[in-house]
């Protein structure tokens, strides 16, 4: 997995940092963004998928939804809808299921982190 460090990442406490890099290269990944198409992609779809992924995972890694909404230059309120709409849309919707057991799968793979 090649190292990228974006420069809200550098904020967080050190133990947080790698576990984030990590879910956020493996989102990236799955569906096929750049960082700006990741946080500013705005309200498509496919976009608020790979962001509501992002945030579930980094808050199951122990990070706040400060924490998070700060990372991704959203507010925190912003970032527990999204969790929040995860769980509902995975219910009615198999294709996102199905994304986010790959990246959870990826994680398993290369992280302590799990959902």
């Amino acid at each position: 997995m090649k190292k990228r460090q974006t420069g809200c990442v550098k904020l967080l406490p050190r133990v947080y940092r790698e576990k984030t890099e990590q879910i956020i290269t493996i989102v990236l990944a799955e569906f096929a963004f750049t960082e700006r198409q990741l946080w500013r992609g705005g309200r498509s779809t496919l976009h608020c998928w790979a962001r509501w992924i992002c945030w579930h995972f980094m808050m199951k890694a122990g990070m706040s939804s400060v924490m998070v909404a700060k990372v991704s230059g959203r507010d925190h309120t912003t970032v527990l809808y999204g969790v929040d709409m995860l769980q509902q849309e995975m219910k009615r919707r198999a294709d996102l299921a199905d994304m986010f057991h790959s990246v959870k799968s990826q994680l398993g793979k290369s992280a302590t982190v799990v959902a």
